[in-house]
């Protein structure tokens, strides 16, 4: 009797409830921190997904004057919130907690027909305006005539110590002016700002005008503090510099081309840059490859151009030599070349000179770039050698492809090429490099099957680089 009671109660809360309930969904919250005057999105998610014809699930605010509720980042905020659960879901749909009042903790209520009540905590935190510049760096450099530096407003959420923790959008639009300490710096355009409701950020530029230093922070707007770090960024209006190579080396009766890099565009009607060779006994300086330098010249930027080339050619094989780079308006550049011998190496035409392992590497070097061909191959298509021009690398006494340089203007050598055994492979016997070029091909000439040896001699003034002097070869049928 008393079993058959239990039955009939347990058929009466089955007709009363859905039968989910029976499931014991519940719900888990988390602790959210939002910034005062900013917001931030969370998600209630269910011990199990939702039944059969969904869920209404409602959030309310335990403490409105410290935080509301929206249902988008644009919505006004409001005490309570009913969010909707299609079947079969497991999180609620987005919704938004907005930091109102001053800081401190709260909590937020979950409910739903069924459901146990959950809680979760809100902890609302100080707030700033964050002002940074380029590379996010509390200072950065500018030229008077520089294109425009990006500055950045953006909404963050502090901590206990007023440090920025994170980016949080706004939870209402904000209009921020930006403080500038010295207008005849440069200007910030604009110098009033609208972060709207949902964003976290807004950009203006700092358009730099005269020689100074101008420091940029946000005026003070209510419900905001003032951050430990990024409340301003300082612009810094100099000089632009020039810069040329640094650390070249180069051989004698070598030449290098050398990029000119300014500061910023040169002006209307371009830029005059003299530069100057401390040792014109040792070093020239040319505009132009073909033609032999002096100790000084000058070289032209044409408007709104930052580059130019010069040519710096080598007269001694020993030594170093500085040159400076100058003009009215920016800070100059010094620069060190070292002087070393030239040499001339050899190599299989489609192999090309040794890569930069043969200098760069310490150890002993053991690449004979030994090649091979055919007698057939060389009937089809002619084989050929290259000979190259390069500084001989200090430290090692070896050239390679980074080493390889021009012969300087007024300098032309003929090499003379040996084989070691004319009746396996003809080599052409005399090669010119001529001014202003690094290499120069030459013939070779497969006779007959067998082992020998290319090499290739070293020109009156030069140096003899310790690897790819000659060159073994196999010639097959």
């Amino acid at each position: 009797m008393m079993r058959s009671a239990r039955i009939v109660n347990g058929l009466s809360a089955a007709l009363l409830y859905p039968s989910w309930v029976f499931g014991a969904v519940s719900f888990v919250t988390s602790e959210v921190e939002v910034g005062t005057n900013l917001q931030t999105s969370i998600s209630i998610r269910l011990s199990e997904r939702a039944p059969e014809g969904g869920m209404r699930v409602t959030v309310r605010s335990d403490d409105p004057h410290r935080f509301l509720l929206a249902k988008t980042p644009t919505a006004p905020g409001e005490t309570a919130l009913t969010l909707e659960l299609r079947t079969g879901l497991i999180v609620t749909p987005e919704f938004w907690i907005q930091g109102i009042g001053e800081p401190g903790v709260a909590t937020y209520t979950v409910t739903a027909d069924g459901c146990a009540p959950a809680t979760g905590k809100v902890r609302v935190t100080p707030s700033a305006l964050v002002i940074i510049g380029p590379f996010r760096a509390p200072s950065f450099s500018t030229t008077p005539r520089s294109p425009s530096a990006k500055i950045s407003v953006f909404t963050a959420r502090l901590d206990a110590s007023f440090d920025v923790v994170e980016e949080q959008q706004a939870a209402r639009t904000l209009k921020v002016r930006i403080k500038n300490s010295d207008p005849s710096a440069g200007a910030v355009t604009p110098d009033v700002l609208e972060i709207s409701v949902g964003s976290s950020s807004a950009i203006a530029e700092f358009k730099p005008a005269a020689l100074g230093k101008s420091t940029l922070s946000v005026e003070p707007v209510p419900g905001f503090s003032v951050p430990a770090k990024f409340a301003s960024v300082t612009a810094l209006v100099e000089k632009p510099g020039l810069a040329v190579a640094q650390e070249l080396v180069l051989g004698k009766d070598l030449q290098a081309e050398v990029l000119l890099c300014l500061g910023e565009p040169a002006p209307p009607g371009g830029l005059d840059v003299q530069v100057t060779s401390a040792d014109p006994s040792k070093m020239v300086i040319s505009d132009d490859p073909k033609r032999l330098g002096s100790g000084a010249i000058t070289v032209k930027v044409p408007a709104g151009r930052v580059t130019a080339n010069f040519v710096l050619q080598a007269l001694a094989d020993a030594g170093k030599v500085a040159y400076r780079a100058a003009s009215p308006g920016f800070r100059s550049a010094l620069a060190v070349v070292t002087l070393t011998k030239a040499g001339v190496i050899l190599a299989y035409a489609p192999y090309g000179p040794p890569d930069e392992a043969a200098v760069l590497r310490k150890s002993d070097l053991h690449d004979s770039r030994h090649f091979s061909l055919s007698l057939a191959e060389a009937r089809q298509r002619p084989p050929r050698v290259r000979i190259f021009t390069g500084y001989i690398d200090p430290a090692s006494g070896r050239i390679a492809d980074m080493t390889v340089q021009p012969l300087r203007a007024g300098v032309a050598i003929t090499v003379e090429l040996k084989s070691s055994n004319p009746a396996v492979a003809k080599v052409q016997p005399k090669v010119t490099i001529e001014s202003g070029h690094e290499s120069s091909l030459a013939d070779l000439i497969p006779v007959g099957v067998g082992e020998a040896t290319l090499s290739v001699s070293t020109p009156p003034g030069f140096g003899t680089p310790q690897n790819a002097t000659s060159v073994p070869l196999t010639v097959r049928e």
